[in-house]
């Protein structure tokens, strides 16, 4: 059975977003596959220092964020029992309401 259209909007299969090659997401310009993202992300994550953690996580979001073409990303912290969420960092785009 296919698949109702979409208004404009291209369907991407997960080979065309977790390719390393550009695409184009929801937006116009071009942005590198989502593996290149996730794999920046990961090894940035292996290198982590509690003197820089805050910002290399902001700035990690900030690449999830703009790979995915999404409004928003954010990262939940759980608290040291696991059983609440202690604090939340947020990446978001100018003008954009992300509130998680």
């Amino acid at each position: 059975m296919a698949k109702p259209p979409t208004a404009g909007i291209p369907d991407h299969s997960a080979s065309d977003v977790l390719a390393p090659q550009f695409w184009t997401g929801r937006s116009e310009r071009p942005a590198p596959g989502l593996d290149v993202a996730c794999t920046k992300i990961a090894v940035d994550f292996q290198n982590l220092q509690r003197a820089n953690a805050d910002e290399c996580i902001k700035q990690s979001l900030a690449i999830l964020r703009e790979a995915t073409s999404a409004d928003g990303a954010f990262s939940a912290f759980l608290g040291a029992s696991g059983s609440h969420i202690e604090s939340v960092m947020v990446a978001g785009g100018q003008g954009r309401g992300c509130h998680p």
